[in-house]
């Protein structure tokens, strides 16, 4: 019997979805080493999702302003 496989910790983690300044769709985690920049929504939540192995439970809304910000350590 095989071991069954363990979840990788980004398959863990939660990823935040919301609207930057200008109005764009901005997905990044609470580490600030996974995100981008979307025109809509749609594609988004499909980057979102798919980064997340399909897992819509660790995909979080923010309502208000998400501005993508830069990795921990680097400055703008």
């Amino acid at each position: 019997m095989s071991k069954p496989e363990r979840p990788s910790p980004r398959s863990q983690s939660v990823l935040l979805l919301g609207q930057d300044r200008r109005g764009h769709w901005v997905v990044q985690d609470r580490e600030r080493k996974c995100g981008g920049v979307f025109f809509n929504r749609a594609d988004a939540l499909k980057f979102a999702l798919f980064d997340h192995a399909n897992r819509p439970q660790a995909v979080i809304f923010v309502p208000g302003i998400l501005d993508l910000d830069p990795p921990k350590g680097l400055k703008p």
